[in-house]
């Protein structure tokens, strides 16, 4: 799926979020693998925030997403910056992703897996895969089944912005492991009645370990690290999110020549 209407509140609904600790995890491991100053990969990439920290860093950055309007806040971002970041922004579905080369490495956060099944997650590694050169790293994030089945459930949450209010209302499916999604946005400003209110519903899914590593392992993708998503120490079984550190171990022509 891709956000409409909530890109535009993504930032300040999502105000909880520490967006530096998160960079840190993600330079740090970078570094720690000799990946700094490469062409990095943010898959999802949303309003841009990791995307412009990577760039501001050195890495060149290839920004991704499906959503026109996620796109056009990191663009609106850019345009007030003084110096122009290294950033090429691609609109496009992550489970189609067509680059115009080799990359040294990825990034994907904020859950941006699990809005996908298992067939396009299947598809969205196999091709980030394919573009990534030899011993690149890919860093990626998901919400864990803990958070769906204890935190999500079928709560529903009501977050206010300035000028919106926006009701967030889960209803899990535990059977098929996926979360149906429903987001209100309702302005409290002076708009006119057509455009004062707005609607979208999408699906969350959950995988386990196995399967992730599984899915990894079938495109050269070896899982090195495993962290609490938003500690960024030991994974527990109460984790709300997982943070995987894979590395490409061989290229495609490689296995198949084994």
């Amino acid at each position: 799926m891709s956000y409409g209407e909530f890109s535009y509140f993504y930032d300040e609904f999502n105000d909880d979020a520490n967006y530096d600790k998160l960079y840190s995890f993600i330079d740090t491991t970078f570094k720690k693998y000799k990946m700094n100053n490469k062409i990095i990969a943010d898959l999802g990439c949303g309003t841009g925030e990791i995307s412009l920290r990577l760039a501001s860093s050195g890495y060149d950055v290839i920004a991704v997403d499906l959503s026109e309007q996620m796109l056009s806040v990191l663009a609106d971002k850019i345009s007030y910056m003084e110096e122009l970041p290294k950033i090429l922004i691609l609109n496009q579905d992550i489970t189609k992703l067509d680059l115009f080369g080799t990359i040294n490495g990825a990034v994907s956060t904020f859950d941006t897996f699990n809005h996908l099944t298992l067939e396009q997650l299947t598809k969205t590694i196999q091709n980030t895969a394919l573009f990534m050169e030899k011993d690149a790293v890919f860093i990626f994030d998901m919400n864990t089944e803990y958070k769906h089945t204890n935190i999500l459930q079928n709560n529903t949450y009501t977050i206010e912005a300035d000028d919106a209010i926006c009701v967030w209302k889960n209803t899990l499916y535990e059977k098929e492991h996926k979360t149906n999604i429903q987001i209100d946005i309702e302005y409290t400003d002076d708009q006119p009645d057509e455009e004062s209110h707005y609607n979208e519903s999408f699906y969350e899914y959950y995988y386990t370990i196995e399967q992730i590593t599984k899915i990894c392992d079938s495109f050269g993708l070896e899982i090195k690290e495993m962290y609490d998503g938003e500690s960024f120490l030991e994974l527990e079984e109460t984790s709300q999110r997982m943070m995987f550190v894979a590395v490409k171990k061989y290229l495609q022509d490689e296995r198949t020549n084994s």
